[in-house]
C-alpha cells in the first residue's frame, strides 16, 4: 500500500514538472534556448524547434538552426525528421557549417541516441583526430583522443535517448551521461577552434559511422557542475 502511495506521489510530481516546463513556455513564449543553464551557452541546435515554439522544422531541410550563435549544423545523406528528433544512419554525419572557438573550459551537451556502435566512428569529435573528442562508440565504451592520440576510455552507454555532457576545466576531462559521472581522464587543452562533428571527423579520412537519433545540442563557454548538469537533464527528460 505504502509502495503504491509513493508511486503514485513520484507520478505526480514528475506530471507536474512537465506541466511547468510547458505552462511556461506558453505564458511567456519561450523558446527552447531559455528552458536550459544558459550562463556561457554560445551554441543550441534543437531538432524539435527551428526558431522557436512556433516554427518547426521543415521535413525537408539539411540544417539545424543555431539558436543562439551563427553557426548551423550541416546534416550530410539520408535522413528523417519526426516530431521531436532527427534520425541518420551509417551512410550520413552531420557537421558545423563553420570552425567554433572551443576554451579550454569548455562542455559539449548532446540529448541523443547512438545506434549501430562500430569502433572508428567518431560519434562526437570537434575537428579530426588531432582536435578532441570521442573516436569510438563500441556499446559500452567510447575511446577519448585529444591531440592525435587516445587518451584513455569511458565506459557508458547510448542505447537509449540519453544526455551526454562532455566537460573539460584546466586540468581533466569528465563525461557524464544524465547527470552521473561515468570518468575522468586527466588530459586538457588550449583553446581549440575547429568544425563541430558527429559521426565524422574533419580530416578527410575513410571511416564508419554510428547512427544518432538527435535531440538536442548545447555548447558552452564553462565547465559544466553536475547540478547544472542534471538541471539541464531534468528538462531533456520532460521534454523528450
Amino acid at each position: 500500500m505504502a509502495s503504491t502511495l509513493y508511486n503514485n506521489l513520484m507520478q505526480i510530481k514528475t506530471d507536474l514538472k512537465q506541466a511547468e516546463v510547458y505552462i511556461k513556455a506558453i505564458i511567456n513564449h519561450t523558446e527552447p534556448r531559455t528552458w536550459y543553464t544558459t550562463t556561457d551557452m554560445v551554441h543550441m541546435w534543437d531538432a524539435q524547434y527551428n526558431l522557436g515554439l512556433e516554427s518547426q522544422h521543415s521535413t525537408s531541410t539539411s540544417t539545424i538552426t543555431d539558436l543562439i550563435g551563427n553557426v548551423n549544423l550541416n546534416i550530410n545523406g539520408t535522413k528523417t525528421w519526426y516530431d521531436k528528433y532527427l534520425s541518420y544512419g551509417t551512410s550520413s554525419y552531420v557537421m558545423s557549417n563553420s570552425n567554433i572557438a572551443f576554451p579550454q573550459s569548455c562542455t559539449i551537451e548532446m540529448y541523443a541516441k547512438w545506434s549501430s556502435p562500430k569502433s572508428n566512428c567518431y560519434p562526437l569529435t570537434v575537428g579530426s583526430y588531432q582536435g578532441f573528442g570521442l573516436s569510438q562508440y563500441d556499446g559500452s565504451k567510447a575511446r577519448y583522443h585529444q591531440g592525435g592520440n587516445g587518451r584513455g576510455n569511458f565506459n557508458f552507454s547510448m542505447a537509449t535517448p540519453s544526455l551526454l555532457s562532455f566537460v573539460k576545466d584546466t586540468s581533466s576531462t569528465r563525461l557524464y551521461i544524465n547527470g552521473i559521472l561515468q570518468g575522468t581522464i586527466n588530459y586538457t587543452m588550449d583553446t581549440y577552434t575547429a568544425k563541430l562533428c558527429f559521426s565524422t571527423e574533419n580530416g578527410g579520412g575513410s571511416i564508419t559511422r554510428v547512427a544518432q537519433d538527435i535531440y538536442n545540442i548545447r555548447t558552452y563557454d564553462k565547465a559544466l557542475t553536475q547540478e547544472e548538469i542534471l538541471s539541464n537533464y531534468e528538462i531533456d527528460i520532460q521534454r523528450f
